[in-house]
């Protein structure tokens, strides 16, 4: 089993209409994704995944 739904539970979105709640689990992919495709490039990934936090 992958371990996103499990990294999903543990963030949480620090501000917005959804303050407080947890991403979903597509939401956790696509920064993942986002992040490696930036990682891909040699260029920094400052995308949404910075604005959630860790409990």
């Amino acid at each position: 089993m992958s371990p996103v739904p499990q990294i999903a539970r543990e963030l949480v979105i620090p501000s917005g209409e959804n303050k407080g709640e947890n991403p979903s689990i597509a939401t956790v992919y696509r920064l993942l994704a986002e992040g490696d495709a930036a990682t891909e490039t040699g260029r920094p990934y400052t995308g949404p995944q910075d604005q959630l936090i860790a409990l």
